[in-house]
């Protein structure tokens, strides 16, 4: 698969975790020229921002075989810098902290991992409607979240 593809369920894997933890999605595109993605993150919530990151690595694994490997870079280097943030801040000693943050990593990997598997019909049904170049707003991304989570209500 190209590089775009992986893009898109980068974007998509992304989306899905961001509209099943409730947060306010703006606008997801699969061309970030042309209408970036924006989806707002509160600043007091870093495993928030630790699971979208890591859900659209997991989505971009699952649905592309790889990952880019700048992106994969790019995320690594982010999420240590945000866990390191994170880390000064607690109480204790160092080994404690270091501790804490290898906790909080692992928790967030395998939520994002869960969200990845749980909702990955989602996932692709995102990343198709990217596909044809059309921009998503937070409540096309919830339908597909609740078409996956509740099929009945459908």
């Amino acid at each position: 698969m190209d590089t775009r593809e992986a893009y898109l369920f980068y974007e998509a894997g992304q989306a899905v975790a961001a509209a099943h933890l409730r947060l306010r999605i703006w606008r997801v595109s699969g061309n970030p020229t042309a209408a970036p993605t924006h989806i707002v993150i509160p600043r007091n919530n870093p495993k928030a921002r630790l699971i979208l990151w890591l859900a659209g690595m997991a989505a971009e694994r699952k649905g592309a075989g790889h990952s880019h490997p700048l992106r994969r870079t790019r995320n690594r280097a982010r999420v240590r810098s945000l866990l390191d943030a994170t880390i000064d801040g607690l109480p204790g000693s160092r080994a404690r902290r270091i501790a804490a943050r290898r906790v909080m990593l692992s928790r967030a990997q395998d939520r994002a991992n869960a969200l990845c598997n749980q909702l990955y019909p989602a996932i692709e049904a995102v990343a198709a409607r990217l596909r044809t170049g059309e921009t998503l707003t937070g409540p096309d991304i919830a339908a597909a979240v609740d078409a996956v989570k509740h099929p009945a209500r459908r």
